[in-house]
């Protein structure tokens, strides 16, 4: 009795000494001590496992944040989307590229990115949810107060937990500054041309000025 108070009571490894024999509450107190071994065991088995969560959970927590900090620091867009359709994250970079408010996450893909360009980008996620294709890959022109921008948009799955459907990532790329970079180096190279079809004719009028100036003044 005194043994079971003091499991009871939280102490573990209880053991209840008492003389060898075989009568029915010698065994009795056997079975006691093994039940207080076994419950020590499963403490300490507990403990372990308790630790190794917590561990673990602060890791998970450590990759979550690590996670966090680069998606709100790079230039690219990233939107996450759950295998319903229902926009589930969204950084930064993805709500200026987009022109959206990080209000919309939670809200269905078609609500959260209406009109424009961006229903684009809702249409290609919508295609890899549906099944159609394993990677959905399009330029996308966002309408812009003062000039478009170009988006280079990918959208591949997000795989869940075992058994339950994949989501979706988008990907956003501005091709903006690319683009503008092309119709600079473009015109640049026009007017290096327009330059040389011009200069061309220009020689020979040259020379023949020369010649003119030189019979008028030895006609002089």
């Amino acid at each position: 009795a005194e043994g079971a108070e003091r499991i009871a009571s939280g102490e573990r490894g209880v053991r209840v000494e008492f003389p060898s024999g075989d009568d029915e509450f010698t065994a009795l107190i056997a079975s006691f001590n093994r039940m207080s071994e076994r419950l020590a065991r499963s403490e300490e088995e507990v403990e372990t496992s308790r630790a190794g969560l917590t561990r673990k959970n602060r890791e998970l927590e450590d990759r979550r944040r690590l996670m966090e900090t680069v998606l709100e620091t790079v230039g690219t867009g990233v939107a996450v989307v759950d295998a319903d359709g229902t926009l589930t994250a969204l950084n930064a970079a993805a709500c200026r590229l987009l022109d959206v408010k990080g209000e919309v996450v939670g809200r269905r893909l078609n609500e959260a990115l209406p009109g424009g360009g961006r229903s684009e980008v809702a249409a290609l996620v919508q295609r890899l949810l549906s099944g159609r294709g394993a990677r959905q890959e399009r330029e996308v022109v966002m309408p812009a107060c003062g000039r478009d921008r170009h988006l280079a948009v990918t959208v591949v799955p997000l795989a869940g937990p075992p058994g339950s459907p994949a989501g979706a990532v988008a990907v956003l790329d501005d091709l903006t500054p690319l683009m503008r970079a092309q119709k600079v180096a473009a015109w640049g190279e026009v007017a290096r041309k327009l330059a040389h079809e011009i200069k061309n004719p220009l020689t020979p009028i040259q020379l023949s000025a020369q010649r003119i100036r030189k019979a008028h003044l030895k006609g002089a």
